[in-house]
């Protein structure tokens, strides 16, 4: 009976070891539900099929025991499913599959300070970062200037052929319409706009914002033509080091480090580095193509957290440079009554800045900037000198409130800009100071699914005044902006907007002959703009790997009573 028993058990083995299976399955998208024809379904014993319109396949001749089934489709993401044969229930497999993340996470725009992805920003903002600022940072560590050669719309025009010293200008205005911002600091401007663009490493940054048109409501005066945020990287949870050592073939060091961590209530941020060049001669005319320079960096940052919803932060910027550049022998120390030209810049610009986030509740935040700032420029050339200091202060309150469809920011800024002349050759009083004044309000919403607008409104009043006149302005600026998103591959965004840039004597023309013989502003008054943008965006998969998109922007603005150099 016991033998009996024991190969009654054996042919029952033996059948089921023998027996092979079926499985219908069907693919369907999760978030309509509807099937997915030609989704691919590959087996673990390495057989596969697709599924037909209906999103349905039919596998047959599946042995006992684990099974596993990869299944993928164009734009889903794949997905991997454990099965056991023979199976409890042998129902039809139903799978379902999700949208495929995107493998860049979301950019989070600042400049426009509403907290949203540059996929439902009505302004148009165009960023780079990642990959992109490696690249450039490899290609020209010891400043910024390369991360912007390659962006449709801008320009940087150097304003001296002998330091190097260049502007940013913004479909096709001149610099000094560009707002520059550093971590949403406005210390670059007027006198201070002197060598920024070589004074600001890419070994610290996260992202590079960039708003083309009218920015107004947020920035006030300069942003005539847009603005350039540059956006520093900020202590996480995990250490974070680099370190950058560069060395060219045609004399040009570079040392780097930043490092940063944030751990329990603090965190720390700090940058330096070292530039260093020889000057170069590319056609051997014995004239500087590179002038040789020097430059220091030292940015401290501190971060204080004392609980979840409040950040303090409090930080240090100095940049010590010098750019020397003209007659090689000069430079070498070797003049003679041919050699002779020369023009040296030598700068030290400070910077302390201040800010306080508080979010006081589940909609609501406030949030506090300051920062104190300090420019000392020096020019020489041959039997002329000038030098002065560009003092500025900035200061900024705004309040946040976000409801289902909508984000309000309110807020007042006040900005004091004076420049104090130390030397000049041609003996003229250039002194001269802006007081700035203005309340803003901007409401963001989402009128619908695919539709976005953007509204704002400033009152700005400013007072200038120099060694000859002082003037008072009120300038009230509204500002709108949308974005329509007709399907999932095209969309539209316009905007329009006034604005104004006080008078100043520190323009590109002027800097390009050294302020020499330039004469204190007399009776003049702030020029103003209106200008508008709108583009058309278009963007489609190839396929698996290769997507495809194309943007056409179209722009104008028109600048009343533009301040223009003259003979006398």
């Amino acid at each position: 009976m016991k033998q009996l028993f024991l190969l009654l058990f054996a042919i029952c083995l033996t059948n089921i070891a023998a027996a092979q299976f079926n499985l219908p399955v069907v693919v369907k998208e999760s978030a309509t539900g509807k099937p997915l024809a030609g989704a691919s379904i590959l087996t673990s014993n390495k057989t596969g099929t697709t599924t037909d319109n209906n999103g349905y396949a039919f596998l047959e001749k599946i042995p006992p025991g684990k099974f596993r089934l990869t299944i993928s489709f164009s734009g889903k993401e794949t997905i991997t499913k454990q099965l056991e044969f023979p199976r409890l229930s042998p129902d039809t497999l139903f799978l379902f599959l999700n949208d495929e993340e995107e493998e860049m996470e979301e950019i989070v725009i600042q400049s426009t300070r509403t907290g949203r992805t540059i996929n439902n920003t009505a302004s148009r903002v165009e960023v780079i970062d990642g990959e992109e600022l490696d690249e450039k940072n490899n290609m020209r560590p010891a400043n910024v200037s390369m991360l912007l050669h390659e962006s449709t719309g801008l320009q940087v025009q150097q304003t001296s052929a002998t330091t190097g010293n260049a502007s940013i200008r913004v479909q096709g205005l001149d610099g000094r319409y560009t707002q520059l911002l550093k971590d949403g600091y406005p210390n670059y401007g007027n006198f201070a706009s002197g060598l920024s663009v070589l004074e600001i490493p890419p070994l610290d940054l996260k992202q590079v914002e960039v708003i083309k048109g009218p920015s107004s409501t947020l920035y006030g005066g300069g942003a005539i033509a847009g603005v350039i945020n540059f956006i520093s990287k900020k202590p996480a949870e995990e250490f974070e080091g680099n370190i950058m050592l560069n060395r060219s073939n045609i004399g040009q060091s570079n040392i780097g480090v930043y490092a940063s961590q944030k751990k329990n209530k603090f965190g720390y941020a700090i940058l330096a580095t070292v530039n260093a060049a020889k000057p170069y001669d590319v056609d051997n005319d014995e004239f500087t193509e590179i002038p040789e320079s020097n430059n220091y960096n030292l940015s401290p940052r501190l971060y204080f957290y004392p609980d979840e919803k409040t950040t303090l932060m409090l930080g240090h910027s100095f940049v010590r440079s010098k750019f020397t550049g003209g007659d090689l022998q000069v430079i070498k120390g070797n003049p003679d009554a041919n050699h002779v030209y020369f023009e040296q810049n030598s700068t030290y610009r400070n910077t302390t800045t201040f800010e306080l986030n508080k979010i006081t509740s589940a909609k609501s935040s406030v949030s506090l900037r300051q920062s104190l700032s300090f420019y000392d420029r020096e020019i020489k050339t041959p039997g002329y000198i000038f030098s002065g200091v560009n003092s500025n202060s900035f200061t900024d309150i705004n309040y946040k409130y976000k409801t289902e469809k909508h984000n309000i920011i309110s807020g007042l800024n006040i900005i004091y800009d004076k420049f104090n002349q130390q030397q000049n050759s041609s003996a003229i009083n250039q002194n001269n100071n802006t007081l700035t004044g203005g309340i803003y309000l901007q409401d963001t919403w989402d009128a619908a699914e695919n539709i976005v607008l953007e509204s704002g409104l400033r009152i700005d009043n400013v007072r200038y005044s120099n060694t000859n006149f002082q003037k008072n302005q009120t300038f009230i600026l509204p500002r709108f902006s949308g974005l329509f998103i007709f399907n999932d591959k095209f969309s539209s965004r316009i905007s329009a907007g006034l604005g104004y840039k006080a008078p100043t004597i520190f323009t590109e023309e002027t800097e390009s002959m050294q302020y020499k013989n330039v004469l204190a502003l007399d009776d003049v008054t702030a020029e103003k703009s209106v200008g508008g943008t709108a583009d058309i965006n278009y963007k489609t998969k190839l396929g698996n790997d290769l997507s495809f998109s194309i943007n056409q922007l179209f722009f104008v603005t028109r600048i009343n009573k533009p301040l223009v150099l003259q003979n006398d």
